[in-house]
């Protein structure tokens, strides 16, 4: 599993020792930027956002600790988009000077959430390819690599190095010999097959055959299934965030043609129990559960304690794309059908 699948609980996680709690999470509570406008003071007035993060940015190498306080404070003080963005390059810097790469992930998590949510999907890829940014080294390569799949499939024209991702990301899984990430390859290939079949399919036959198993259910088949019932199936998906709205529209189509109501939750990087909260009533009414790949260790652990419960079989995505869901989805109607 990557780094996102492997994070514990939080009460299960090391000690924060030398700060607390309030310096090491405050930005849990930051304020959404305001739309880019004169600040209410300038860069030297003290106390303003502009003036709070160009002092975190020259004590976070020496102290970080101060970092993470002082971006705390800028969120709070209203900044604009340029200042909020900067602020969460400096948390991400702070907690990674600090040894914390679980922080450090959930922090940027929420990060890339807020951005998706804006359709930022620029500042993602600056972000991610940023010679300079911890975060290749703290997400691990396949992790890596696999968030610019999800990103270049939501940008127009990217198909070039949303194939180049891909398969770095392949190579990666099929590097360790397990078959669960042989079978995560060959999904995530799948969205590159779309752009470039004939590079993509030496890599694509390899993971197939590491990942072993048999292929998917036919839509013909599942769709019969279906009309046979005496009520309509619904199917929810859970996880992801809102760059993830042309998958959402592909099982929608799914739905349509075969005959199954499909509705997807997204959860970004809010903290799962909270999701638990608020996602439970609609939980009720399905008749089975499909997890986003990338939903974190605790949101996958209460939904499949939820979903037995209930009696609803919940089922682990190997890779939610626009040409994956599909086979995703086929799966998880013919195991709950």
């Amino acid at each position: 599993r990557d780094a996102r699948q492997e994070r514990g609980p939080r009460q299960e996680r090391g000690p924060r020792e030398g700060r607390p709690e309030r310096e090491l999470l405050g930005a849990r509570g930051e304020r959404q930027p305001r739309a880019a406008q004169p600040e209410s003071g300038p860069v030297g007035q003290p106390g303003s956002a502009p003036a709070l993060l160009a002092e975190a940015r020259r004590c976070a190498p020496t102290d970080p600790h101060k970092a993470l306080d002082l971006v705390d404070r800028t969120f709070k003080s209203r900044p604009d988009f340029e200042t909020w963005f900067g602020a969460y390059k400096v948390r991400l810097a702070a907690l990674v000077a600090l040894g914390e790469p679980d922080e450090t992930l959930s922090t940027y998590e929420r990060f890339r959430s807020k951005l998706y949510q804006r359709s930022a999907f620029d500042r993602i890829e600056g972000l991610l390819l940023d010679p300079h940014s911890p975060l290749r080294a703290t997400l691990g390569e396949a992790l890596f690599q696999e968030e610019l799949v999800e990103l270049y499939e939501a940008m127009p024209g990217r198909g070039p190095q949303l194939v180049a991702a891909a398969l770095a990301a392949a190579r990666e899984h099929l590097a360790s010999g397990d078959p669960a990430r042989a079978a995560r390859a060959a999904a995530i290939l799948r969205e590159a097959e779309a752009y470039d079949a004939a590079v993509v399919a030496p890599v694509l036959a390899q993971a197939r055959q590491a990942a072993g198993g048999a292929s998917a259910p036919s839509a013909e088949e599942c769709q019969k299934r279906l009309a046979a019932r005496g009520s309509p199936m619904r199917l929810l998906v859970i996880g992801g965030d809102e760059g993830r709205k042309p998958t959402e529209r592909v099982l929608h189509e799914l739905g349509q043609r075969l005959g199954f109501q499909g509705a997807w939750l997204f959860t970004g990087a809010r903290p799962p129990l909270k999701v638990l909260r608020e996602i439970e009533p609609t939980v009720r009414g399905a008749n089975t559960i499909l997890l986003h790949h990338g939903a974190g260790a605790e949101l996958r652990d209460e939904i499949r304690r939820l979903g037995a419960s209930l009696s609803i079989p919940v089922r682990e995505a190997h890779w939610l794309g626009t040409q994956g869901v599909k086979d995703e989805v086929l799966e998880a109607l013919a195991a709950a059908n």
